[in-house]
């Protein structure tokens, strides 16, 4: 019985950083994905808007 309990308290700290390990990176990936769907539309954004005021000066003239 001590053996197990023993192999309980090494093996439950072990498993719980894994799975916080696995919840950290899972979470910068979404933290990346997140911050680059950002920048990505905020790129779009910009270009969309050169490109209109640009399509808007061509139309004037």
């Amino acid at each position: 019985m001590i053996t197990v309990n023993f192999l309980r308290v090494i093996r439950k700290p072990y498993y719980s950083a894994v799975v916080d390990n696995v919840v950290i990176k899972y979470a910068n990936i979404m933290l990346i994905s997140h911050t680059v769907q950002l920048h990505l539309y905020d790129f779009l954004s910009k270009a969309w808007a050169i490109i209109f005021n640009q399509s808007k000066q061509w139309s004037i003239f």
